[in-house]
């Protein structure tokens, strides 16, 4: 094994422990928002990172994507339908943290290992085809209807050789603190090859 593939085998990837404990978690969101809700989705769909095999150890996150029948009392407006999850998710997690996310999510955070751990829950309305979504470009309501259909097409690809790797290693390079030193350092060794003649350019 090569020495990034073992980096990102023992540094980025999640352990077995993690992902069951992160699996568990997403279980008890969905039983909750299924079963205690007043309005139930017409389709829940695991997506994000956890979905696509690329989580990174260090940034524990899951992405729920809960698909609704447009409902009458709600109509067009997504606050309203985010404040309903909102409270579901409230009164049946009062031990951690619940809080709104701008105008696409409702964050609920925890931790793990001393690890963060994030979980996103992101409501909208259900549309079938990307024809039909012309009609809602924009609309909060409906966006997080892309991220399934692009959840669908990454993971077709999640188990070719190294893809799930690859993936690892440029996220971990943009949130890694330390990436800009990196960077210079790879970049002063660069010129100086070239300057010093052990590089030729072609």
């Amino acid at each position: 094994m090569s020495i990034l593939a073992q980096y990102v085998e023992d540094v980025l990837t999640p352990t077995d422990n993690q992902i069951k404990f992160i699996k568990s978690k997403v279980r008890s969101i969905r039983k909750v928002l299924t079963q205690n809700s007043p309005f139930k989705p017409k389709e829940v769909h695991i997506g994000g990172s956890l979905e696509k095999g690329t989580m990174l150890k260090y940034k524990l996150d899951a992405d729920l994507v809960y698909v609704y029948n447009r409902i009458e009392d709600i109509d067009n407006n997504w606050r309203k339908l985010a404040i309903i999850v909102f409270k579901v998710l409230k009164n049946n997690f009062p031990e951690i943290e619940v809080e709104e996310a701008g105008n696409l999510a409702i964050h609920i955070k925890t931790s793990l290992e001393d690890h963060e751990l994030n979980f996103d829950i992101v409501p909208c309305y259900y549309v079938n085809s990307p024809i039909m979504m012309k009609n809602h470009t924009g609309s909060n309501l409906y966006a997080a209807i892309t991220t399934i259909w692009h959840t669908r097409f990454l993971i077709r690809y999640k188990n070719l050789p190294y893809f799930t790797h690859v993936v690892r290693l440029l996220k971990d390079w943009t949130c890694s603190p330390t990436r800009l030193v990196v960077a210079q350092v790879l970049q002063n060794a660069t010129h100086f090859a070239f300057s010093s003649g052990s590089c030729s350019k072609t």
